[in-house]
């Protein structure tokens, strides 16, 4: 993922300004409580892994846990330390991958992947290493919470083509997203042009291609048991109490280390 978002980075704020990040965290928060018993004033100690520009953990500060990130690009990093400045918190943050989650040393109460980050790691052995070092990252009977791709969903909704257009005070941008599949791995190769067009005449073109792995419900749920991480909870992501159908594109699982 540290080059994933190299030339994105700047841009990146801009293209999710939409999201609603706040709501998001809520939806987290709240799955976190309902699976995991926090006394009543505590802050309890939470690692978002690949945390991306951080606004999750922003608001999931704002909620009253202490919050720790881990994200391995540069930029994006760049975009947090702002982001952190704006909202007046000072967050504690790692460099590294998911390859180099060895390195924490700390235990949490909770871990969160969100926005479909586990997608990145696109072999299995990767996955598998991943759950069980989170699985040492946790206290005995913490919290796990991620979201992915929804297999069904994505085979049945990916647009090849997408072309997105946003304006910011001082810039035109435009992202062309290109998207085949790889029905035989459940991979998705993303391929971005980004074009930015400068208010004082200048501009930049850039390329990315980014590799998501998507996944069914139920292979998902066989891999976190077998890491040790036991599934309490699956829903589609923003819907606490929804089934998860084919047509829902995130899906939602909350797990307790056993």
């Amino acid at each position: 993922m540290a080059t994933c978002f190299s030339k994105i980075g700047e841009s990146y704020d801009l293209i999710y300004e939409n999201k609603d990040y706040k709501t998001e965290a809520i939806f987290v928060s709240d799955l976190i409580h309902e699976n995991l018993n926090i006394p009543e004033g505590s802050r309890p100690h939470l690692l978002d892994i690949a945390s991306g520009s951080s606004r999750h953990a922003i608001e999931l500060s704002r909620l009253g846990y202490n919050v720790e990130t881990s994200e391995p690009s540069n930029e994006m990093r760049g975009l947090a330390d702002k982001n952190y400045k704006k909202a007046g918190f000072s967050l504690e943050g790692y460099s590294y991958s998911f390859q180099e989650l060895a390195k924490i040393e700390k235990n949490y109460e909770i871990v969160t992947i969100l926005f479909g980050s586990i997608g990145y790691l696109t072999s299995e052995e990767e996955l598998i290493r991943c759950f069980k070092e989170v699985h040492r990252l946790l206290n005995k009977g913490g919290i796990f919470l991620l979201d992915f791709w929804n297999l069904p969903a994505v085979k049945t909704q990916f647009s090849p083509l997408k072309v997105m257009n946003k304006e910011s005070d001082n810039m035109q941008l435009y992202r062309i997203s290109e998207t085949t599949l790889d029905s035989a791995n459940d991979v998705a190769t993303v391929n971005y042009t980004l074009i930015e067009l400068y208010k004082d005449g200048t501009w930049n073109k850039s390329t990315e291609s980014h590799l998501v792995r998507y996944f069914s419900p139920h292979k998902m749920k066989e891999t976190l048991s077998s890491s040790g991480l036991e599934v309490l909870k699956i829903c589609p992501f923003g819907e606490l109490d929804a089934v998860v159908s084919d047509s829902d594109w995130n899906v939602t699982m909350v797990c307790k280390k056993t």
